[in-house]
């Protein structure tokens, strides 16, 4: 396979991309850097179970991500760093491996049971925490987010609102994990 955008940054063995964003043709093959540490660490089944038990956002957002500043990146930054390699391993293009999708699924998939579990209090609050922002940690200063917040697709889809996408089974979507 070959991946034809970013990186953004330099990773290991594969140089940055020549155009400054990250998003000139820059043709490579794909490398991956599968290891099993990150994983043992932040997606083993401990988490998983301790995850689908915490009682807000608030909580689960710093178990899935890790809290803000502390080196600690939970089973989300843990499965981007199992996968890893190139564009695994960059931020910017790690779509462009195909085990991304899987990845996400899964968290998709950990977001819907979370839910499943107290369908009235599980969706309704964004929280005004670190997660809370529209920027990632509040930085630079932001408003909180809003379930009434765009999210805008550009080229991809057709935007919507956050609100529109917080369940699988509710608004536009009509999906059950099992």
């Amino acid at each position: 396979m070959t991946v034809n955008l970013g990186p953004y940054g330099a990773l290991h063995d594969t140089a940055p991309n020549p155009q400054a964003d990250g998003l000139g043709y820059n043709p490579r093959p794909l490398k991956r850097d599968v290891g099993p540490a990150m994983n043992m660490r932040y997606a083993n089944a401990s988490t998983v179970w301790n995850l689908l038990h915490k009682p807000n956002i608030k909580e689960y957002r710093l178990l899935l991500e890790g809290p803000f500043n502390t080196g600690e990146i939970g089973p989300h930054g843990g499965g981007h760093y199992t996968i890893n390699g190139d564009p695994g391993g960059d931020f910017w293009t790690a779509p462009a491996e195909p085990a991304f999708y899987l990845h996400h699924g899964m968290m998709d998939r950990m977001w819907s049971l979370w839910q499943a579990i107290d369908p009235e209090t599980r969706h309704v609050d964004l929280d005004a925490g670190a997660y809370g922002h529209r920027t990632w940690n509040n930085e630079p200063p932001s408003p909180l987010t809003s379930l009434d917040d765009a999210i805008d697709m550009g080229y991809v889809g057709e935007g919507s609102v956050i609100r529109d996408q917080m369940s699988t089974i509710d608004g536009p979507h009509c999906y059950l994990y099992k």
